[in-house]
């Protein structure tokens, strides 16, 4: 006020004057007088210009005009004019965010309506860059709650942007909304999505999923597939099931990895080899949490029985006389087949055994000789399969078999009471004659029997030491076909003329005319040249008394 009466002074003084000189001058004084010590000094206008002094502690800013008035007079009139002082100007509040996101805690896009775990979200609020002091309000709620407009959590805008954390958050769905503020008040609130759920929170992982398997429905016992199929069920989940982790190993304390594999409830894994295998499947939930495990055991057996210890009576019979017999094992419990295939690989016969056959244990099988429909199989060479089937239905992609195994209706009969050899082909016979056989002392066998070999020529050496009485020197003989172990030959023998009956019946040395042999059956020369090409091995030796 005491800057202002000066001014006010001058003013009217000039105006008495009515000089336009005067007036100049007073202005001038008036300048001093204002500049004096004081006095505050004050921006000075020119005519028609306003001045706004600077204030002062609590007064208020005056404007100060100066005018010159025209009319009569000498010169133009000043005329001072004071203003009211103007009413201070209130800060306004922040506007609505220019819009709303929310991402999860990793960084990633968290679309409306989607889930997230236990970590929660973080709700992102876009405000103008450069406006200084603003924060972001948000209000989060469970979707069956109306808004309070209360906030619930608040940040601070940084570069237009502001973040705020929502932990901690039980599970279920959620809305929420913004607004910013800053110290002239708050703005507007904003909701997120339109009202419609914002985001859904899920605190419990899913559960062990439930598996089965079509193919081994039965996890504590063996099948025989190497294409193991799994099904397996998830229990409800609020936020539903993302996909499938899976593993199949040999270890029943493995887990899958957390790693979505599959997005459907079920696969089928191939090329499994004998062995027991566990298979474990969790899921992953929409919201990120991964469940516990399930593990489902799965024994496989495709490993086929197999046929070992194979021995034959025979490689030459004559079904007239005899059967061709089979001995083997098989390696596991199993059923077991016989098929009999001639030489033009046609099965004529077909043997199914009965009962099941113990592993390791000694079995035995016989063919007689006939085909499927009982009649005689011509002579030839055939084949024997052996084909073991296992309580799984594992059976070898190709059954053991042996071929070379010979019918011949070829036969030698020897007769011990005649003291006479035949010979016959089938019903035909070939050859007969008279023989020398043992003495009582070293009789000749009876019984069925093969010649396994023939030598010509052969040299006999004694298997009696010199003194016994059994003892002979080296005999060479042309033809000796073998029949049995122990060192019995049907042979030639030029060291006898006798033949025929009483010529075994005298007790002494063998190899007289009327002592008989040391076993063997002595055949004249002249016969046995006939018999020895005749009689391949295989060829059956039957001796009867």
């Amino acid at each position: 006020m005491r800057r202002i009466l000066p001014l006010i002074l001058v003013a009217v003084i000039a105006f008495a004057l009515g000089t336009s000189g005067a007036a100049a001058r007073l202005l001038r004084d008036a300048h001093v007088i204002a500049a004096l010590p004081g006095a505050a000094s004050s921006p000075t206008a020119a005519p028609g210009e306003t001045a706004t002094p600077a204030t002062n502690g609590a007064s208020a800013p005056v404007t100060v005009t100066v005018t010159t008035a025209v009319g009569g007079g000498a010169g133009p009139t000043p005329v001072a004019t004071a203003s009211a002082p103007a009413a201070p100007t209130k800060p306004s509040a922040p506007a609505a965010p220019l819009s709303l996101a929310q991402v999860r805690p990793s960084g990633a896009t968290l679309a409306a309506g989607d889930w997230t775990n236990g970590t929660g979200a973080t709700l992102q609020v876009m405000a103008p860059i450069g406006v200084k002091g603003l924060r972001a309000e948000v209000e989060a709620r469970p979707t069956g709650q109306d808004f309070k407009g209360t906030p619930t959590g608040s940040g601070a805008v940084v570069n237009g942007v502001a973040a705020i954390a929502a932990r901690g958050l039980a599970a279920g769905r959620y809305h929420w909304q913004a607004r910013l503020a800053s110290d002239a008040g708050a703005g507007p609130w904003v909701v997120f999505a339109h009202g419609a759920p914002a985001f859904g929170v899920q605190v419990a992982a899913p559960a062990a999923p439930a598996v089965s398997s079509p193919t081994n429905p039965q996890s504590n016992a063996s099948y025989a597939t190497s294409l193991v199929t799994f099904h397996w069920t998830a229990t409800g989940d609020p936020a539903g099931i993302a996909g499938y982790s899976y593993r199949l190993d040999t270890d029943p304390n493995g887990a899958a990895r957390a790693h979505i594999r599959t997005n459907e409830p079920r696969v089928s894994l191939g090329g499994l080899g004998t062995g027991v295998y566990y298979f474990h499947v969790r899921a992953l939930d929409a919201a990120g949490n991964w469940g516990v495990g399930a593990t489902y055991p799965v024994h496989v057996d495709v490993t086929p029985p197999d046929v070992r210890k194979i021995a034959f009576s025979a490689y030459y019979f004559d079904p007239a006389l005899e059967q061709l017999s089979l001995d083997y094992k098989v390696t596991k419990v199993s059923t077991v087949t016989v098929g009999i295939y001639d030489g033009s690989g046609m099965r004529i016969r077909h043997l199914v055994l009965h009962g099941l056959k113990l592993p390791g244990v000694l079995q035995h099988v016989s063919w007689d000789g006939r085909d499927d429909k009982n009649n005689l199989a011509p002579a030839g060479s055939y084949s024997i399969y052996v084909r073991p089937t296992d309580r799984l239905g594992n059976t070898p992609i190709s059954a053991p078999g042996w071929a070379g195994l010979n019918i011949t209706y070829k036969r030698i009969v020897v007769s011990l009471s005649q003291q006479r050899l035949f010979a016959y082909d089938g019903p035909t016979p070939f050859l007969n004659t008279l023989v020398t056989t043992g003495n009582k002392e070293l009789p000749t066998p009876t019984g069925l029997f093969h010649v396994m070999f023939g030598k010509s020529p052969f040299v006999f050496h004694s298997p009696w030491p010199k003194g016994s009485k059994f003892y002979y020197a080296d005999s060479p003989v042309t033809y000796a076909l073998y029949f049995k172990d122990s060192g019995y030959y049907i042979h030639d023998s030029p060291w006898r003329t006798s033949y025929g009956p009483g010529t075994n019946t005298v007790v002494g040395t063998p190899g007289q005319n009327y002592t008989g042999t040391h076993g063997c059956v002595n055949v004249p020369q002249n016969v046995m040249s006939q018999l020895y090409p005749w009689a391949t091995p295989g060829t059956p030796v039957k001796i009867i008394n």
